[in-house]
């Protein structure tokens, strides 16, 4: 469960997933009124393309724009291999990053 501690309005987030369950999270997203700044993708064949108007980075990429955008949102099915990937760059879950319910 997502707390409105972890996730509010006022955030400014990248989503971790190019795949439906990311097309989706920004429909949500947008309907909601959040900003969304980038998006991520472990896939190096994405990386530097663009979805929906925004660009893909790459995990360790992200990480150097920390100062763009406050929260991470994974949005697809591979949550603990994404979790681990973000952990092991110097993320901290549910502070830097959430795990979606999807």
């Amino acid at each position: 469960m997502i707390s409105d501690k972890e996730i509010s309005t006022e955030d400014i987030f990248v989503l971790y997933g190019t795949e439906s369950s990311g097309l989706y999270m920004s429909e949500i997203l947008n309907q909601l009124g959040c900003k969304i700044y980038a998006y991520v993708d472990s896939s190096e064949s994405k990386q530097g393309d663009v979805f929906l108007g925004k660009t893909i980075y790459s995990p360790k990429g992200i990480y150097n724009l920390k100062n763009n955008y406050t929260k991470i949102l994974i949005a697809s099915s591979a949550q603990q291999e994404i979790s681990e990937i973000l952990t092991n760059i110097g993320f901290k879950k549910r502070i830097d990053y959430i795990i979606l319910p999807i």
